[in-house]
């Protein structure tokens, strides 16, 4: 029975380093996939942070531009007051009878015309 439980020993513990083996193969493959799978998600997380520093870059931009905007119209306001000021102004007879009319050049620097 030596012989037998010697046999019966060998064999159960071939068969414990074979399931052990396969179960090693398998955390193996899975620590790969795991790897793999990592190295993915790094690679998603930097493309999304530039991303992110692009879409911020573009917000400041566009906040500038607003910014910008916003005092052109403010001066455009501004200058538009003082023309129909000038025009007010002018537009009334001279003391030497004749009206004076203003004109805008095309670089927008005023020349004041007289009408006959």
């Amino acid at each position: 029975m030596i012989v037998v439980t010697g046999r019966t020993v060998d064999t159960d513990c071939r068969r414990v380093n074979s399931t052990q083996s396969v179960r090693i193969r398998n955390l193996e493959d899975e620590t790969t996939r795991l790897l793999t799978e990592n190295i993915e998600l790094r690679e998603q997380v930097i493309k999304l942070q530039a991303s992110l520093d692009r879409r911020e870059k573009a917000r400041v931009v566009v906040e500038s531009v607003e910014a910008t905007k916003k005092k052109l119209e403010e001066k455009v306001a501004e200058l538009d007051e003082i023309v129909r000021g000038l025009g007010q102004a002018i537009t009334a007879s001279p003391e030497g009878g004749y009206p004076i009319v203003l004109k805008v050049a095309s670089d927008l620097r005023f020349r004041f015309v007289r009408s006959y």
